[in-house]
């Protein structure tokens, strides 16, 4: 028998000797308070893939790329007077 359920039964075992109805119930609002947080948590966080797919991932995040001709322009429009070599130089 695994730690785990001793602890259950130990906890049954306790909660079924109590007889004062106001400990019962503040009990079974812990006991609803941690269903709540499970639930919650299972909403919202999902396992890790084993194994990533770019494709998978591209077509789930509709992803469609830059277009290179846009940034060819972008680029083109900047007025930096270095040379590519100055640049890196200065780092």
């Amino acid at each position: 028998m695994d730690i785990a359920t001793i602890r259950k039964k130990r906890i049954i075992k306790q909660i079924a000797s109590l007889s004062d109805e106001k400990i019962l119930m503040q009990i079974e609002g812990l006991l609803n308070q941690v269903s709540d947080d499970i639930a919650f948590i299972q909403k919202y966080v999902r396992p890790i893939r084993k194994k990533t797919d770019v494709n998978a991932l591209i077509k789930q995040k509709n992803y469609n790329g830059i277009d290179k001709r846009k940034l060819q322009q972008i680029t083109q429009s900047f007025d930096v007077p270095q040379s590519t070599d100055e640049l890196l130089a200065m780092l």
